[in-house]
């Protein structure tokens, strides 16, 4: 659930915030742009740590704190990819014909974002569930009854020259989760990137 929701919701809003302003540029392009700027200008963690204490920490307050700091890096690779996507044949040939904007954005464009979207999502997963366990740990994130590797490393550091398993067992499962969804990210985008093929 911390992997998949926060970044469900941050690649949703990235996304549409990315085709916008890349399609319509100008003034609406800036605006967007900036925002994005000014939430890629903090560290991650901390801005996430920021808002979780702000809204007073729990799982809900985690989901949204980490989309609202995962949104940015989406929309300007979104943004980047749809400013190319405008300029070719067929979607020239979509605006001659009068297809609405709309239209244009999300059944010419966004399917060829699609390999992109799916890349990032991957490789965002692990980074939720880092930042996830790093402000359980830190007190800011989920809290009992709720479960989560970060809060049982806290719970268990203070049984850690006794029992050790159990803080190095949530450790190990985090490293494992971590890499096996970076794995997948990488073999993802190899397997998807035109570039790449024979």
């Amino acid at each position: 659930m911390i992997g998949l929701f926060p970044t469900s919701i941050a690649m949703f809003i990235g996304t549409i915030l990315g085709l916008v302003a890349g399609f319509y540029g100008g003034r609406t392009d800036f605006v967007i742009m900036r925002l994005a700027d000014v939430v890629l200008a903090f560290p991650s963690l901390l801005l996430a740590m920021v808002v979780a204490y702000t809204l007073g920490g729990g799982i809900i307050s985690i989901f949204l704190a980490l989309a609202a700091v995962k949104w940015a890096r989406t929309a300007r690779v979104i943004r980047a990819q749809t400013m190319a996507l405008k300029e070719k044949e067929f979607v020239e040939a979509a605006a001659s014909l009068g297809v609405r904007k709309s239209v244009i954005m999300f059944r010419h464009i966004l399917p060829n974002c699609l390999p992109n979207i799916i890349v990032l999502f991957t490789l965002a997963i692990p980074e939720s569930i880092l930042d996830e366990s790093s402000l359980s740990f830190l007190g800011v994130g989920a809290r009992p009854p709720s479960t989560s590797w970060g809060l049982m490393v806290f719970r268990c550091k203070t049984f850690i020259f006794d029992y050790p398993w159990l803080a190095i067992a949530p450790g190990v499962a985090i490293l494992v989760f971590v890499l096996a969804f970076n794995f997948l990210g990488d073999g993802l985008r190899d397997a998807l990137d035109p570039y790449l093929k024979d």
